[in-house]
């Protein structure tokens, strides 16, 4: 596993820190797939604009899967503290880092897809009402999705699909927190 930092070749400052178990392919994804993180999406765009694509730093490299969430914590601890503008989303780091989460077949979610349907919500390109006609779900039942109450697994389902049409990443009930699904016995449990 590698940690790894993006950075804007005119200044020299870094603007992102992430994880990556192929470096090179995630860096690929990072110059040709917009996220959901807007602050990254902005200044991607304006490096492009300007000619130049970001700079790449291996931070560290042969990182085992227990200690790589700690490591890039404190990296973007460490960039923070010198400065760096960088474009994580910061606000959400504390709890993406501590609910860090792997997919069933072994492969780290990068950063980028470790959210907060709140964020998506932020996010999203339509209005509510918009998305309640294209996804056949009541506007209440999105409200209450997006502020974080009990709701059924089918409706997030059709909820996160659309996210990923949108944004173009996979997110799924393991990687997007803040998603309240209603047990069977009708008691809610968080996601």
């Amino acid at each position: 596993m590698y940690i790894y930092a993006l950075g804007d070749p005119r200044t020299q400052e870094i603007h992102y820190i992430g994880i990556a178990k192929d470096v090179y392919k995630r860096y690929a994804q990072h110059l040709n797939r917009p996220h959901a993180n807007k602050d990254k999406n902005a200044w991607m765009a304006e490096i492009k604009a300007a000619g130049v694509v970001p700079t790449l730093a291996i931070l560290e490299s042969n990182v085992d899967e227990i200690t790589i969430y700690e490591r890039e914590k404190y990296w973007i601890q460490y960039y923070l503290s010198q400065g760096a503008p960088l474009t994580n989303r910061t606000h959400t780091l504390l709890t993406v880092l501590s609910e860090a989460k792997i997919t069933n077949e072994g492969d780290l979610l990068p950063l980028a897809s470790l959210t907060s349907i709140h964020l998506l919500f932020e996010d999203m390109p339509i209005s509510i009402r918009q998305l309640s006609f294209k996804l056949g779900l009541n506007e209440v039942t999105l409200a209450r999705i997006r502020d974080g109450r009990p709701t059924s697994e089918p409706s997030a389902n059709k909820l996160l699909l659309y996210f990923s049409e949108t944004f173009k990443e996979r997110y799924t009930l393991r990687n997007v927190s803040g998603i309240n699904i209603k047990k069977e016995e009708g008691h809610a449990a968080k996601s």
